[in-house]
């Protein structure tokens, strides 16, 4: 039994009351969003819903576990497609294989390939964004891809810094590169690259 001081006196804490509290919790989040999915009959609200369920179960998994994921790039890749799913309403398949502790590069491409995303998300004109995300021998590689309306990169204007800072900017800044593809009508793929040291790679899926 630990014991826990908020700054009076020190209360016990029973891991076995803890695990019954979490697992109370954990049931309480399935049947509410088990009655939103009755509710409705959107098919959308409840792929929405479904995914939404999924992710926590998944990081509720890693926080009983001695992984601490909110620090790898797998679980942060997951959060920042995530947002983007519910901020949109689309879907993002998304594949990481390896893992690794996160720094400021890795930092830096998580930000870009959320910009990527959501660029995507907003103007492809697609409900359904993949995200592929390996690490590499000397870094970690990222490809955002949509089948959609596309564009001219060659068009962008100077002022657009949704691309031309908050992605290959923020690559350059931490010695990575941005590869944007894109042609009217012809989809978008941005590949992203960041050094990484690749020590404690971790090959999971």
């Amino acid at each position: 039994m630990a014991a826990y001081s908020g700054g009076g006196d020190a209360i016990d804490v029973d891991p076995d009351v803890v695990a019954r509290r979490r697992g109370r919790e954990r049931v309480e989040d399935r049947v509410q969003t088990f009655a939103l999915i009755q509710r409705t009959e959107d098919p959308k609200v409840i792929a929405q819903l479904a995914r939404q369920q999924e992710r926590e179960i998944r990081r509720r998994l890693c926080a009983d576990s001695d992984d601490p994921s909110a620090t790898t790039l797998k679980n942060r890749v997951e959060r920042m497609t995530g947002i983007v799913e519910d901020r949109f309403d689309i879907t993002v398949e998304t594949v990481v294989v390896g893992d690794l502790p996160m720094d400021t590069a890795l930092e830096a491409l998580i930000g870009a390939m959320g910009e990527a995303t959501t660029n995507a998300a907003k103007w492809s004109g697609q409900d359904q964004v993949s995200v592929f995300a390996e690490v590499e021998d000397d870094g970690v590689r990222i490809f955002v891809r949509d089948t959609g309306d596309g564009f001219d990169p060659d068009d962008v204007a100077e002022d657009r810094l949704g691309v031309r800072e908050s992605i290959v900017g923020r690559m350059e800044r931490v010695g990575g590169t941005a590869i944007i593809s894109s042609s009217p009508g012809g989809g978008t793929e941005v590949e992203l690259f960041a050094p990484a040291a690749v020590a404690s790679r971790r090959d999971t899926v």
